[in-house]
This record gives C-alpha cells, sequence and structure tokens, in this order.
C-alpha cells in the first residue's frame, strides 16, 4: 500500500488547480471540461470578426481561452492585452491622446517607455505593420477596464471602439 509521502513524490506540482489564476496555454492538458463552450467559441470566431465574451468574474474566461480555445485552434501567436493599467513613473495622462489604446498597445509590446506619442489610428497601424498572415488574433482581457479606469477620459472610449 503505497504512503502519503509516496503518493505525494508521484504528483507533479503541475498537475494541481492553479488556484486563482488562471489556466496558461502550456498547461491546456490539465484543464477539464468545457468543451461545449470551447466549441461555440470558436464557432464564433470562425463566423464573426469581433466576438464578446462576457461571463461573471471569476468564471474561468480565461482559462477557457488560453486552456481550450488557444490550443483547439492552433494558435500560436496571439496578442494577449489590457486597457487598464498604471502609467509609467514620469508620465502624464494628459500627455496620453488615447489612454486605452496607449494601455493595448503598451501591455503587447511589454516595453511601453519606447513607445512614441500614440495617435488615434496607432492600432491599426500597429498591426498592420505585425501582419504575416490573414488572420491576427487580439485578445483584451479585463476589458471591463473600459468602463472601469480612467473615467475623467471618457472621450478615449468612443474613439476605442470606431
Amino acid at each position: 500500500m503505497a504512503t502519503a509521502t509516496k503518493i505525494e513524490q508521484q504528483i507533479s506540482p503541475t498537475l494541481v488547480f492553479p488556484g486563482p489564476r488562471a489556466f496558461k496555454v502550456e498547461e491546456a492538458g490539465f484543464f477539464c471540461g468545457r468543451e461545449r463552450e470551447a466549441a461555440q467559441l470558436t464557432d464564433l470566431l470562425i463566423t464573426y470578426q469581433d466576438v464578446l465574451l462576457y461571463a461573471q468574474s471569476g468564471s474561468g474566461k480565461t482559462s477557457l481561452i488560453n486552456a481550450r480555445l488557444l490550443p483547439q485552434l492552433g494558435i500560436e501567436d496571439c496578442y494577449l492585452a489590457r486597457v487598464g493599467g498604471e502609467l509609467l513613473a514620469g508620465m502624464k495622462l494628459e500627455d496620453i491622446p488615447d489612454i486605452f489604446i496607449y494601455n493595448l498597445i503598451a501591455s503587447i509590446v511589454k516595453e511601453p517607455g519606447n513607445m512614441p506619442a500614440i495617435s488615434a489610428n496607432m492600432l491599426e497601424q500597429f498591426f498592420r505593420s505585425r501582419l504575416d498572415r490573414e488572420n491576427v488574433f487580439l485578445i483584451i482581457d479585463q476589458a471591463e477596464e473600459i468602463f472601469t479606469t480612467y473615467q475623467e477620459r471618457w472621450g478615449d472610449r468612443r474613439d476605442f471602439f470606431e
């Protein structure tokens, strides 16, 4: 009969539930269930250019995308971005023409300090410069931040969606 210690030694730390964080793409093999939701989401992505996945916070949207959708579609090059975020030290909010587009691009390039001033059409330019194939996938995680952060910059929201 195996002892608890021997069983613990046989169990890999990667086999446990990740806790409050989302599953990562490389943990797809450990993610169970959600096949129906992944199939529906895949159908929507194939049919429509823009898809909004909405559910209660903590319901597993990011895990579904990372551990089911991306591996199922074979997507390796995908931009995962956010529209909220802290400004870099020394930056002033009034110096940024569109805070949401700035944060989106900054979260992708990972070196926002090297970014030039951002214009309203820079997001389109950013992706056009990276098109090496027909489809580009952009996933905006925590998209509700466009409504919950920088509320004084409400005008930027319209530009972001246009």
